[in-house]
């Protein structure tokens, strides 16, 4: 079970329960007010308008505010974590490329912060900042005490942050530290089947998947009260769930969706099998998971589509029904993911059909 290495970052907020949720307006607007401008918030109606800019500038996403046009600063260009694709050992945070792949520094040399705390170090190792004089040293084995999950092994983690632990290693109907299950939907990497649950006792338990009892998705709601999940008839709950505003022109709202529905689902589905597949071990701990990591062992439309169930699962369903416009302001990277991953459009309706089936898998 992958877990809090990956980018799997699902925490949202909760509303109260019964209260009504108004949602702001995006949609693409006639000409806008201002020269240039591409973003218009309209206070009087709660409502954003977006044109396009012309080649060679962007639209800066901002949230009820105006936006104009900008021509984009150049920035460095990013540089390979140890175990990653290069070309030259300008690539390469260690300023090292051996045959096409980013060297690290090797156990027991000395380290230092760079980018991430373990930047520098070589596959397999992390950088041991508590030292006076730090050095690259081994991840630590389950059941060794650690104080952060960079410090264990590929698809372990630091359990309440006091040792290691295997993800996916806590049966159902087992406890769980409180710690460990504090997400809004309930997510634990740590137990088997992803889904813990707290009691108002203070007990945590890890669960079968809750799922959504709604007979279409995505299911539109008015208050956060109407989210709920199917009940685990072995423990006589089920679980509070999220009415999330989406940016469409039609201003609705959509339940989030649980550990066990499709997008979130499948989203674990495909970080495990990149957790199986024994490749994010060839990378820098702290790079295991990212898209630099992924892209440099996988095929390329694999790779984004781990990428792009990410972000599906992470922004479900703020992108539901979202007019073009919208999408290529505010989504531009679930744009890029989609198109990489094989999908043959990117027009709303295509999005909506999508998010049915899959979840970011994650992302």
């Amino acid at each position: 079970m992958s877990g809090e290495k990956i980018m799997l970052i699902l925490a949202v907020a909760f509303l109260a329960s019964g209260q009504s949720i108004i949602c702001p307006k995006f949609q693409c607007g006639p000409t806008l007010p201002n020269a240039n401008q591409c973003i218009y918030y309209d206070s009087t109606n709660k409502a954003t308008y977006i044109s396009s800019c012309s080649k060679g500038t962007y639209c800066p996403a901002t949230a009820q505010a105006n936006s104009t046009c900008t021509t984009p600063t150049p920035t460095p260009a990013n540089r390979a974590y140890p175990g990653e694709k290069c070309s030259s050992s300008s690539n390469c945070i260690t300023g090292s490329c051996v045959k096409n792949y980013c060297a690290g520094i090797s156990v027991s040399l000395p380290c230092s912060l760079n980018i991430s705390s373990n930047a520098l170090c070589d596959s397999g190792l992390y950088c041991d900042l508590t030292l006076s004089n730090p050095v690259c040293t081994p991840l630590k084995a389950n059941l060794t005490a650690c104080t952060t999950s960079y410090q264990c092994l590929y698809g372990s983690g630091c359990y309440n942050s006091t040792y290691c632990l295997s993800y996916g290693s806590i049966p159902n109907y087992n406890t769980i530290a409180g710690s460990e299950c504090t997400s809004s939907t309930g997510y634990s990497p740590y137990c088997q089947s992803g889904q813990c649950y707290n009691f108002g006792n203070g007990t945590s338990i890890c669960v079968e998947p809750f799922k959504s009892p709604y007979p279409t998705s995505p299911f539109q709601c008015y208050e956060t009260s109407a989210c709920v999940s199917n009940i685990n008839t072995k423990i006589g709950v089920a679980m509070q769930g999220t009415c999330t505003c989406a940016k469409n022109a039609q201003g609705s709202a959509y339940c989030k969706e649980f550990v066990g529905d499709p997008i979130f689902s499948k989203a674990i589905q495909l970080w495990e099998a990149w957790e199986n597949s024994g490749y994010p071990q060839k990378c820098n701990i702290d790079a295991a998971y990212t898209p630099g990591c992924l892209l440099s062992y996988y095929k390329s439309s694999l790779a984004y589509e781990v990428l792009f169930y990410n972000y599906k699962a992470s922004n479900y369903p703020l992108y539901v029904n979202a007019d073009d416009c919208t999408l290529n302001v505010y989504f531009n990277d679930y744009l890029l993911y989609a198109s990489q991953q094989g999908s043959s459009s990117s027009s709303g309706n295509f999005l909506v059909a999508v998010a049915s089936v899959i979840a970011l898998s994650w992302f």
